[in-house]
């Protein structure tokens, strides 16, 4: 194991009860526990973000040099619809269902949000796992690459 050091930090009183709370609760053995964990969590999700600027920074450099060399097509919203449309029809009805007043959980008829969705990207109204930017995890820049 790496070197322990010492260092003290101060927080608002709220993150103080989070991290009380769940040592009062048996989730994590000690404060210095909890904090290690919170640390291990934002350094993935800080190298994601970086990763995901680096793939976005390599896309708008590969836009720029299609505009530059003259690889440019003039917008148009027809075709862009067209596009989308034959995507839709092309993907698999496998894809889960939304919830609906039948089969949601008692929190989702309740306006809440349920468990299983808990802690996603929330999704626009009436949006479903069929809509081409619903969030499937994973790099949103590749994502969006390999649909079009």
């Amino acid at each position: 194991m790496a070197e322990i050091e010492r260092m003290t930090i101060t927080l608002p009183s709220d993150m103080v009860a989070v991290v009380r709370g769940a040592v009062d609760g048996g989730d994590y053995a000690s404060n210095s526990e909890v904090m290690r964990e919170a640390l291990r969590d934002w350094k993935m999700k800080r190298a994601l973000q970086l990763h995901e600027l680096a793939a976005l920074k390599a896309d708008i450099d590969r836009g720029l040099t299609d505009l530059a060399e003259g690889r440019v097509q003039d917008f148009d919203a027809n075709r862009i619809i067209e596009r989308g449309r034959k995507l839709l029809a092309g993907r698999s009805t496998s894809a889960p269902t939304p919830p609906t007043k039948k089969n949601a959980s008692p929190a989702s008829r309740a306006g809440g949000r349920s468990e299983e969705r808990r802690g996603l990207c929330p999704q626009p109204a009436g949006a479903s796992p069929q809509t081409p930017f619903s969030w499937q995890g994973g790099n949103a820049a590749s994502q969006i690459k390999s649909k079009y």
